[in-house]
This record gives structure tokens, C-alpha cells and sequence, in this order.
């Protein structure tokens, strides 16, 4: 039941997701600004160009030339920044204290809101609790609040150097909690529509230089209930904060949309935890570690697996060649029973790919070998296709494809990401719309802190510009 629509609600930033990304953002846009506290940096250049201005917060200064020549694992410049400050030689291993002392000043909070689906934390109340992370469970933490010393807070401790989904979503819902920051953040809330309200109220004119931003959307009652009510947000200025992984990929194959086709992990959990179909095996398609975390499930329940991947198990491009074996023995298992023949309870077929699917007389499978280019077709109990996900755009103009680093086409974390200037993440092409995460590439918790720093600081240097002067 809808209960109509809210009066417009005016916030100086309104963040789209609520997620990690979002929840880091949230927590810079409340006033709080880090600074260089002068511990000692492997970059002698970093550390020399921190300490021309001692005690001014990284908010302030040129994030361009502070950041100028890292090198490491993302592609903003702005995101090595944060990660060399926060964790210090973290690629050679070494686990070190941060060179960051956070301050706060009320007077620099920004007005803002943070509009999730899902509780703090947004996905990550969606995984598989028992999963471990793919990052270092230190590598998961947000701004200021050590994951090691929340995990002893709780009593507990980890058992391995990766953090079960479980405990990571626990502690992205603490951390906004311990943070102050619960005000800003609304759960149950679906946008639908982001687009740009360019006209002046006073004049009636259209002026790019008093445009606004019109967000709408629904919010459901409690635990998804039918009690829903409209919302509606103006701002001049939009983050989006969504990730990339909400909208499986398909395969585009003839019977995908058949009932034993499935593309979500929890639906594809719940079926191998019902399975009882001794006669056919499950297909599962797919090489990266979405596929061999089902693999994992399917081998512990004792089903018997047709693993199909278009690549061959040495490709370089793989993820499983990133992986150090020490820390990630249950992938490393998976990527060597994908290089030999298999056995009576898991069948590897690389270089193969699905044709079409068929129900009757039974469910079934058509492959083509793509050395051979034969085809065969195999009796299957169900199929979990597992070929990546992108993000749910819809509710931006033409599903955000004119953001694209290639405009026109679809959105890709990976291969089409949102085209942002990496010193602000403010969108080349839609001014007062920003992205950060994901959607623009940063795909590891512990990078895609700087992409809010980024926007802060964007957003502090604009207010001072349009400062009346002394």
C-alpha cells in the first residue's frame, strides 16, 4: 500500500547506497578530517610534501600534488593516498600503525542523508555469513575504528587473517552506530529517480548555475512490509555510492529464463541446501569466485559438479593466479581441480560454453567445445550461473550510460566504469554528481576510502569558493 508522497526534503549531499563507500563518506561529511600525525613513510617524497603543512587536514590541501607518483593496486591516485597513510607498507606485509590522527570540527559538517535498501553496511547483509573475505579482514575497516580492536570488543577473534561476511557486516552496522552517524543514514529506501531539476523557481529561466538535483524514491515499512511511502530529495549535489553487484549477468542463451536457471548466490544456496536429485549432477558456469564458493558448497554437501568456463584453467586473467596459497588454501583447491581431468563428484569442462538450456523431457544442458567445436548435451538437476553482476542504474536518464568512460554503453565496474575526475570523483559529464567505489573502478574496501576524501575535499573547496569574502 503506498501512503502517498513526502513534502521535498532539502539536503546539501544526498548518497545514493549505503554501503561501505557511503558509510566512510557519511562519517567525513560529519565534520571529521584526518591529518598527517608524522609517522615515518617508505615514500620519503610523500612524507616531505605532508610535512610542508603540518597539522592542516588532508581536506584542505592539493590532493593532486600530495598523491603525485604513487604507485600500487587502484587507479586513483587519491585512493593510494588514503591506503599509504592508513596502512603503511601493507603490501610488503607489514602490519603498521596509521599515520592519520582524525579530528573533528563540527562546523565543517555538511547537511547530508545516505539512501540504502538494506541496513548500514548495504550488501554486505546479503552474503553468506560463513564466507571469508577476499581482503585481509584489517583491510576491511572504515575510517578510525580498527576491526582487530572491534572484533575484541565483541570477544571474539579471528581465526584466520580474512573476516567472515558475517562479522563484516556486523561491523559496518556498529561502526555508523559508534560514529554518530545513524541520523543520517535511512534504511528501507528505494530510488527510482535521479534527475537534474535545472529551473529557477524565482524566474522560471533555466540556469545550469542554480540547478538542482531531484532524487525520488520509495521507502518499504519494516521487514519489507507493504506499507510504503514516497520520498523526495532536492540537492545540488548527488553521490553515487551503489557498488557494482546487484544485477546478476546472463549468458543470453535460449531457456536461461527456465525455473532451474538461476543467477543469484542466495537463490543458487537455498537450492543446493534442498538438493536431493541423486541421479543428475549441477552445472555451474563460470571461473571466477562466486563459481568456486559453490563449487565449495556443492563438494561439502557431496553433489556432483559440471564445472563449464570459457577460459582454460592457466589463463593468466583469472583470479586464482592473484591469490597467495597461504591465505586462500580453499580457492588455491578449487583452481587445481580445475586444471585436471575431475572425478565422479566434480567434472571441470574449460574452454566450453552454454548453447541453450532445455526442459523437457528433463533439464538439460547443450555445450559447445570451443577447441573442438563439438556440441553435447547433458542431463543437469539445475544450472547456477555465476558470469559476474553489474550495477542498478535505472533510475538514472538512459541507466547511466552517457557517464561511461565509453558513453553509450552500459556501465562496467570493470571494463566501463563511471568517467570521474580522481581528484574530486565528480562526474565528467553531469556537474554536481559524483561517484565513488565500484561504479568507478575501486573495487577493495581499502580503496575506496580515498574516493570519499576525494569528494569532501571537492565539496569543502566549492563551499569556499562560493563564500561571500570578508
Amino acid at each position: 500500500m503506498v501512503n502517498g508522497e513526502e513534502e521535498p526534503v532539502y539536503k546539501d549531499v544526498v548518497i545514493v547506497g549505503n554501503g561501505p563507500s557511503a558509510i566512510c563518506l557519511s562519517y567525513l561529511l560529519s565534520g571529521w578530517s584526518p591529518t598527517y600525525n608524522g609517522g615515518v613513510l617508505a615514500d620519503s617524497f610523500l612524507q616531505q610534501r605532508l610535512q610542508e603543512h603540518p597539522g592542516i587536514s588532508l581536506v584542505e590541501q592539493d590532493l593532486q600534488r600530495l598523491s603525485n607518483g604513487l604507485e600500487g593496486r587502484s587507479w586513483n591516485p587519491v585512493s593510494l593516498l588514503f591506503d599509504a597513510l592508513t596502512h603503511p607498507n601493507a603490501d610488503l606485509g607489514q602490519v603498521l600503525p596509521s599515520c592519520l590522527t582524525w579530528q573533528h570540527n563540527p562546523s565543517r559538517a555538511v547537511d547530508h542523508v545516505v539512501l540504502g535498501l538494506n541496513g548500514p553496511g548495504g550488501i554486505w547483509h546479503d552474503l553468506r555469513g560463513s564466507h571469508l573475505t577476499l581482503s585481509l579482514g584489517r583491510w576491511m575497516e572504515l575510517p578510525d575504528l580498527s576491526f582487530d580492536q572491534w572484533m575484541e570488543s565483541r570477544r571474539s577473534k579471528c581465526t584466520s587473517q580474512r573476516a567472515s561476511f558475517a562479522d563484516v557486516a556486523h561491523y559496518y552496522e556498529d561502526y555508523v552506530a559508534l560514529k554518530g552517524l545513524s541520523r543520517h543514514f535511512v534504511s528501507g529506501a528505494r530510488v527510482t529517480s535521479v534527475r537534474r531539476v535545472d529551473v529557477d523557481e524565482e524566474s522560471g529561466e533555466r540556469s545550469q548555475e542554480r540547478s538542482q538535483w531531484l532524487v525520488r524514491g520509495m521507502r518499504f515499512g519494516e521487514g519489507g512490509s507493504q506499507d510504503e511511502r514516497r520520498f523526495r530529495f532536492i540537492t545540488p549535489h548527488v553521490v553515487l555510492a551503489t557498488g557494482a553487484s546487484d544485477m546478476p549477468r546472463k549468458l543470453n542463451v535460449e531457456g536461461e529464463g527456465a525455473s532451474f536457471v538461476l543467477h543469484n548466490s542466495t537463490d543458487i544456496e537455498h537450492r543446493l541446501h534442498s538438493y536431493s536429485n541423486t541421479r543428475h549432477p549441477v552445472l555451474i558456469v563460470g571461473a571466477g569466485l562466486s563459481a568456486a564458493d559453490m563449487v565449495l558448497l556443492a563438494r561439502a554437501r557431496e553433489i556432483p559438479v559440471i564445472h563449464c568456463f570459457r577460459r582454460s584453467a592457466d589463463d593468466r586473467s583469472l583470479v586464482f593466479h592473484e591469490l597467495p596459497p597461504s591465505a586462500y588454501p580453499e580457492y588455491v583447491a578449487i583452481h587445481d581441480m580445475m586444471r585436471r581431468r575431475g572425478d565422479a563428484m566434480y567434472t571441470p569442462l574449460p574452454r566450453h560454453e552454454v548453447v541453450r538450456f532445455d526442459t523437457s523431457p528433463e533439464p538439460s544442458v547443450t555445450l559447445l567445445d570451443l577447441a573442438s567445436g563439438q556440441q553435447r548435451q547433458i542431463r543437469i538437476a539445475m544450472a547456477a550461473v555465476l558470469v559476474g553482476s553489474g550495477p542498478r542504474l535505472s533510475y538514472l536518464a538512459n541507466e547511466g550510460k552517457h557517464l561511461a568512460v565509453r558513453p553509450g554503453h552500459p556501465v562496467d565496474s570493470k571494463h566501463n566504469p563511471i568517467d570521474v575526475d580522481p581528484f574530486t570523483c565528480e562526474c565528467r559529464r553531469e556537474r554536481g554528481l559524483y561517484a565513488l567505489g565500484p561504479l568507478i573502478g575501486d573495487h577493495f574496501v581499502r580503496f575506496l576510502r580515498g574516493g570519499a576524501l576525494a569528494i569532501t575535499s571537492s565539496l569543502w573547496r566549492n563551499k569556499l569558493a562560493n563564500s561571500p569574502a570578508d
